[in-house]
C-alpha cells in the first residue's frame, strides 16, 4: 500500500515538522530541510490552538500532487 493513501500521513507529517522545529538550533539534513521548508510554505507552525482541518487538507493536496518529490528536485542523491 502507498503510504500517501493513509489519512494519518497528513497529521504525522505535521507532527514531524513541529518536532524538527522544536530541536532548534539543531539543523536537519538538506533533504529534510527542503521538505520542512516546502511544508511550512503551506502550513504555519502550531503555536496556539486552532482548527487543523485546513492544514490537513493542504498537506493532503501537497502529497497528492507529489509535493515531496518537487521539493527534493535537484538535490544531489547521496552515494
Amino acid at each position: 500500500r502507498d503510504l500517501h493513501s493513509f489519512p494519518t500521513r497528513r497529521s504525522s507529517d505535521l507532527c514531524a515538522a513541529q518536532a524538527l522545529e522544536l530541536r532548534a538550533p539543531l539543523q536537519p539534513s538538506p533533504s529534510t530541510g527542503r521538505l520542512l521548508t516546502a511544508l511550512r510554505e503551506l502550513v504555519a507552525p502550531l503555536g496556539d490552538d486552532r482548527m487543523l482541518s485546513g492544514d490537513l487538507a493542504a498537506v493532503e493536496r501537497w502529497l497528492a500532487a507529489d509535493g515531496p518529490s518537487a521539493a527534493l528536485a535537484g538535490l544531489a542523491e547521496l552515494q
